[in-house]
């Protein structure tokens, strides 16, 4: 099982989600790795992986 198989394990308790759970905990994870440790700069990290790569989350 790889890291993404199990994050789709994970049950989110959103109600109306605008992606799946997983998709947010792989931001999370790819953003600590690049060094985001602070609210402000993953998000930051995540306006710029969604203006990349947009087609692919939506």
């Amino acid at each position: 099982m790889n890291l993404i198989q199990y994050l789709q394990t994970v049950r989110g308790y959103c109600t109306q989600p605008d992606y799946p759970f997983w998709v947010v905990l792989v931001l999370v994870v790819m953003g600590t790795m690049r060094g985001c440790m602070e609210y402000r700069a993953l998000a930051n990290f995540v306006i710029a992986v969604k203006v990349i790569s947009k087609p692919c989350l939506i």
